[in-house]
C-alpha cells in the first residue's frame, strides 16, 4: 500500500503539487497522467526515495520497487545477462551458490540452493528469454552485447530488466515509447498477469484503458485519484468541465460540427472493417471535444485546395537498401482523401516505404511516382534532431513563412502551446514533445494535400494527441499514417495496409482484428504445442463468416458507387445553380431543368442512402451472429 497525506512538492521554485492526499492499495494498476512538465516523473523519484516532500507524508508499505531506467547503459555485457541482472536477489544467491561450489562448502551450497528454489531460479533463463522475445528481440540477439543496439532498443532492454524483477511495486515511465504495436500488445498481456502494484506513466489511451483500474491526474498543481481507467476519468472530467464552462454555445457548435462529419462519413464506411470501427470511435469523440476545451492546443488544417488523382503511384516497386531487400512487387495507388494506416512489426519496412515515397530513399527497382501537383507534408522523428538548436521557435517559423507578420506567427505558435521562453528561447532547450509540436505546426501551416506521418505521437502528451486526432477529422487531404497509437489509427484511418514478409497488401480487418491476430501469432511462436482444435475451429468459423458476408459486401460496393455518382452529380448541379448567369432571363429554361434535376437527385440520394443503411444493418447483424 502507498499512502500520501497532505503532500506538497517543489522542484526549484516551481510548485508541482500541494495538499495531495490519496491511497494506492496493493494490487491496483494505476495510470499516472497529466501534461508534460507537471511532475509525473518527479512523483516516481519520490516513491524511489530519490526525492523528498517539501511537506506532508509519503509512506510505502510494500517491499521491492522496480522501475525502468531512463538512461542508456554503455557496456559490453550480453543482453540476456543484462536482463537477468534485473532480479538482484536471484543474482546474489547465484553468486553465493557458485562461490560455495568453488569452496566446496556443503552447508552454504544447501542454503543457497534453498534460496534459489524459492526464487524459481531454474526457470529464470526461460523467463528472461520470454520477455526479450515479447519485446521484439530475436533468439540470435540474446548473446549480443548491449552496445550493439540503438538507443531505442536499449530502452527496450531497460524495460525488460524491470519486468524481470519480482517486484511488489512496478513503476513504468512511458514504457510504450520505443515499442511497435506487436510489442505493446505483448506487454499489455504481461502486465495484466502482474500481481503486484503497477503505476504507469503513459500517453497511450488504449494501453491505459486496457490495463488500469485507477487514475492519478496531475495538473495545475493538484494530484487527484480517480476510480477507473483513462476513459472513465475522461468522462468524469468532461462532466466537470461542462458544469464549469461559460462558453456553452461554442462547445455545442463544435459538437454539431463533429456530428455532421460523422453523419457524412457513415454511409461511405463499408469499404473496410476498419472504417466501421472508425465510425464507432468517432461517435465517442464528443467527450474529447469537451475535455479539449481546457487544452492549450488548437491544431487546425486549412483546405489543401487542388488534389490530383492519383496523388502517387507505386508499380512493381522494390524497396530497401543495397545489401538488404525490405519489400518487393509493391503495387499501390493513392487517391484523394484516402486515409490509410500502415501496420507491421518494427523492421518490417513501414518507415522504409515512406522514405521511398517522399524521395529520401531510392527504389531498388520499379516505379515510385507522384504527381507534380502533390504537396507532401512529411513528419518523422529525424526532423526533430534537424531543427536549428540555436534558433527559437519564432525564428524557425519566420524562416518558413516569411510573409507572416510577427503577430501572426506568435498567434499561430500559441495554438500549438508555445508561450514565453518556448517562443523566444533556443529550440535546443525544447523538450521532445515541444519539438514535435513545432514540426507538426510547420507541416500543418504548409497546407499539404498528402499528409505522411511516421510516429507523430511520440513525445506528445495526451492533450496534444487529442488535438491532433480532432484536427485530422477535418483534414480534407489524403493520409498515410504509421503509428503504434491504436486510438489515433482507429479514429483517423478508413483502411489498413500491412507490411509483412517482404510484401505490402491490404489488411482486411480493424485494429482490433490486427491485435487479436498479433496475439495469436505471439502465442503460437512461444509455444511448442500444435494449434489446438479450438484455434482451428476459430479459423474455420472466420472463413465461413467471410464467405457469408462476401455477397453482401459486393452489394454494398455497388450502392456506394451509386451514391458517389449521385453525390457528384448533385454537387455539379449545386455549383451551376450558384452561378449568377443561371438567373438571367435567357437561361430560364436551363434553370428550371437544373432545379427539377436537383429535386430528383435529392430524392434519389435519400432512397439510396436508406437502402445503404438497411444493407449495412443486415451486415452488422450477420457479423454479430
Amino acid at each position: 500500500m502507498i499512502s500520501v497525506q497532505s503532500a506538497s512538492l517543489r522542484r526549484g521554485r516551481k510548485l508541482l503539487f500541494s495538499n495531495a492526499s490519496f491511497t494506492i492499495h496493493a494490487g491496483e494498476k494505476v495510470g499516472l497522467i497529466g501534461p508534460n512538465g507537471t511532475g509525473k516523473s518527479s512523483f516516481f523519484l519520490l516513491l524511489k526515495k530519490q526525492l523528498e516532500l517539501d511537506s506532508g507524508e509519503l509512506n510505502v508499505f510494500q517491499g521491492l520497487i522496480a522501475a525502468t531506467d531512463q538512461e542508456i547503459s554503455h557496456n559490453n555485457e550480453n543482453i540476456l545477462n543484462y536482463v537477468l541482472d534485473g532480479d538482484e536477489e536471484l543474482r546474489f544467491w547465484q553468486r553465493r551458490y557458485d562461490s560455495a561450489l568453488t569452496e566446496n562448502n556443503t552447508a552454504e551450497i544447501g542454503r543457497a540452493t534453498d534460496e534459489l528454489d524459492k526464487r524459481q531460479a531454474w526457470q529464470s533463463d526461460t523467463k528472461a528469454k520470454q520477455i526479450l522475445a515479447g519485446l521484439g528481440f530475436a533468439t540470435d540477439d540474446f548473446d549480443s552485447p548491449m552496445d550493439s543496439f540503438s538507443g531505442g532498443w536499449q530502452m527496450r532492454l531497460n524495460l525488460a530488466r524491470a519486468l524481470m524483477c519480482p517486484a511488489d511495486i512496478l513503476l513504468l515511465d512511458e514504457p510504450t515509447n520505443h515499442l511497435d504495436m506487436d510489442a505493446i500488445l505483448w506487454l499489455e498481456q504481461w502486465l495484466k498477469a502482474f500481481t503486484g502494484t503497477l503505476i504507469v506513466i503513459s500517453h497511450d489511451r488504449y494501453f491505459l484503458d486496457s490495463l488500469t483500474t485507477h487514475t492519478l491526474h496531475l495538473n495545475q498543481q493538484t494530484l487527484l485519484r480517480y476510480t477507473g481507467n483513462y476513459s472513465a476519468f475522461e468522462k468524469l472530467l468532461a462532466e466537470r468541465i461542462q458544469l464549469e464552462m461559460s462558453q456553452q454555445q461554442q462547445l455545442e457548435k463544435k459538437q454539431k460540427h463533429l456530428q455532421k462529419f460523422i453523419d457524412r462519413f457513415r454511409y461511405k464506411a463499408s469499404k473496410a472493417k476498419q472504417a466501421q470501427s472508425r465510425v464507432k470511435q468517432l461517435e465517442k469523440l464528443g467527450t474529447v471535444v469537451i475535455t479539449q476545451q481546457s487544452s492549450p492546443y488548437s491544431f487546425q488544417f486549412a483546405d489543401p485546395g487542388h488534389m490530383p488523382n492519383p496523388l502517387c503511384r507505386m508499380e512493381n516497386l522494390s524497396i530497401g537498401y543495397p545489401d538488404k531487400m525490405i519489400a518487393e512487387r509493391i503495387n499501390f495507388s493513392l487517391q484523394p482523401a484516402e486515409r490509410i494506416g500502415i501496420l507491421g512489426r518494427n523492421g518490417a519496412g513501414k518507415s522504409t516505404l515512406l522514405k521511398t515515397l517522399v524521395g529520401d530513399l531510392a527504389p531498388l527497382s520499379g516505379e515510385c511516382w507522384q504527381s507534380p501537383k502533390t504537396e507532401i507534408g512529411y513528419f518523422n522523428q529525424n526532423q526533430l534532431a534537424s531543427l536549428d538548436v540555436n534558433a527559437s521557435a519564432f525564428e524557425i517559423m519566420q524562416r518558413h513563412f516569411s510573409a507572416d507578420s510577427q503577430q501572426q506567427t506568435l498567434d499561430y505558435l500559441g495554438k500549438f502551446g508555445f508561450s514565453g521562453d518556448q517562443v523566444t528561447g533556443p529550440s535546443g532547450h525544447l523538450s521532445g514533445g515541444e519539438k514535435s509540436r513545432l514540426v507538426l505546426g510547420i507541416i500543418i501551416r504548409k497546407q499539404p494535400n498528402l499528409l505522411i506521418l511516421d510516429e507523430p505521437t511520440n513525445h506528445l502528451d495526451l492533450q496534444a494527441r487529442d488535438a491532433l486526432t480532432l484536427a485530422l477529422q477535418d483534414y480534407a487531404g489524403a493520409l498515410l499514417l504509421v503509428s503504434h497509437d491504436r486510438y489515433l489509427l482507429e479514429t483517423s484511418c478508413d483502411d489498413l495496409w500491412l507490411v509483412k514478409d517482404q510484401a505490402f497488401s491490404r489488411f482486411n480487418g480493424s485494429i482490433h482484428d490486427y491485435s487479436l491476430a498479433t496475439l495469436d501469432s505471439s502465442t503460437a511462436n512461444t509455444s511448442d504445442k500444435k494449434p489446438t482444435d479450438e484455434r482451428k475451429l476459430r479459423r474455420q468459423s472466420a472463413a465461413q463468416q467471410r464467405q457469408k458476408l462476401a455477397p453482401l459486401k459486393k452489394v454494398l460496393r455497388t450502392i456506394e458507387n451509386k451514391l458517389d455518382k449521385q453525390t457528384k452529380r448533385l454537387d455539379e448541379i449545386n455549383n451551376e445553380l450558384a452561378e449568377e448567369r443561371m438567373y438571367i432571363e435567357e437561361n430560364k429554361a436551363q434553370l428550371k431543368k437544373c432545379l427539377l434535376e436537383q429535386a430528383e437527385l435529392k430524392q434519389q440520394l435519400e432512397i439510396t442512402e436508406l437502402e445503404y443503411l438497411e444493407q449495412l444493418e443486415v451486415m452488422s447483424q450477420l457479423e454479430k451472429d
